[in-house]
């Protein structure tokens, strides 16, 4: 199938215009199978018509070949298993493409870059839902994606009077404009176990999941890829043993580690707990507690250990007759 698709819309003195023509095949459901496959053809066009502080007309053109991907297995509610791939574009706005300089600020002075390519994010995900047995559940989520031609803020400072495509810098002034940068890309797995005990009336869940991240930047003029690597191991307690007494605890165990190829790496622990607990002492009179405790722990520098521990207690009376419920905080 074929679509044309164009949207308009006016914001001040810029006018957008974005043409679309999508040709998609669709599969039908075969068994347990489902394959769903497009191919869109995008063409922006982005036009500026400024009346202030002078006339002027410009914009650019973009167009997009962006594919599509989704694959689904269904077997009932013991297994689900999807896959997808997705592209989309990421067009620059009008600020960071405009030649003129702003000097509203005549110590801060920004200026689009004319030059500056759209970028295009191309993102895979995976999920799965397993039954295993009757009391086991089993999810994972994978999620991977790459930015290509990525648009980044880069700043100069000068030191002197400089002059920069006929405009003079004067000493003191930070100079910020754009520029793409290629290789950023993310990934994120999610493991998700939960089981339940029914002879002790508990829900066990257990989460592992690990996210990465490759990250180019410009501080100020230099350029910094960033590596960041946090694994978190998360695990649940809960129990219903009674209508007059349940409980929940919490754990959770995170790691961060940045790795800078200009600058200083940077890692840390983080553990918290929480302990959360509801009783009905009897039918007018109630006590309630939560405990939370987190700690942050740099690896480089042991001496700012943060810590922080919360206790908080309820006590409630129910006057039924009245409808009136009275609680003591500490």
């Amino acid at each position: 199938e074929a679509n044309l698709d164009r949207m308009t819309s006016d914001v001040h003195t810029y006018n957008y215009d974005t043409y679309s023509m999508q040709f998609s095949a669709n599969s039908q459901a075969v068994g347990p199978f489902t394959v769903n496959v497009s191919l869109i053809a995008r063409y922006d066009r982005q036009r500026r018509d400024v009346t202030m502080p002078q006339q002027k007309k410009d914009g650019l053109d973009y167009f997009s070949l962006l594919p599509s991907l989704n694959f689904m297995h269904l077997k009932g509610v013991a297994a689900n298993t999807s896959l997808g791939l997705y592209a989309s574009p990421v067009l620059p706005s009008f600020e960071q493409i405009r030649s003129d300089f702003d000097a509203a600020n005549p110590m801060y002075v920004t200026r689009g870059n004319p030059a500056l390519k759209k970028s295009t994010n191309c993102v895979f995900q995976m999920s799965g839902s397993y039954m295993l047995g009757r009391a086991n559940s089993l999810n994972v989520i994978v999620q991977a994606s790459y930015l290509d031609n990525k648009i980044t803020e880069k700043t100069r400072y000068f030191t002197e009077d400089t002059v920069v495509d006929g405009y003079e810098m004067a000493k003191g002034t930070t100079y910020m404009t754009y520029d793409n940068l290629d290789g950023s890309m993310s990934a994120q797995t999610k493991v998700m176990w939960n089981t339940r005990l029914r002879p002790l009336k508990l829900t066990l869940s257990t989460v592992v999941s690990y996210d990465f991240m490759r990250d180019p930047s410009y501080v100020e003029e230099r350029l910094n890829i960033a590596h960041r690597h946090n694994p978190s191991l998360t695990f649940n307690v809960s129990s219903n043993f009674s209508r007059r007494y349940d409980f929940s605890l919490k754990t959770r165990t995170a790691a961060s580690f940045v790795y800078n190829s200009r600058y200083s790496d940077v890692s840390y622990l983080d553990q918290g707990v929480s302990f959360n607990s509801r009783n009905k002492i009897t039918d007018w009179m109630f006590v309630n507690a939560e405990y939370h405790y987190s700690l942050r722990y740099p690896f480089q520098d042991n001496s700012n250990i943060l810590q922080d521990h919360m206790l908080n207690a309820i006590v409630g009376f129910r006057l039924k007759k009245s409808g009136v419920e009275l609680n003591l905080t500490c």
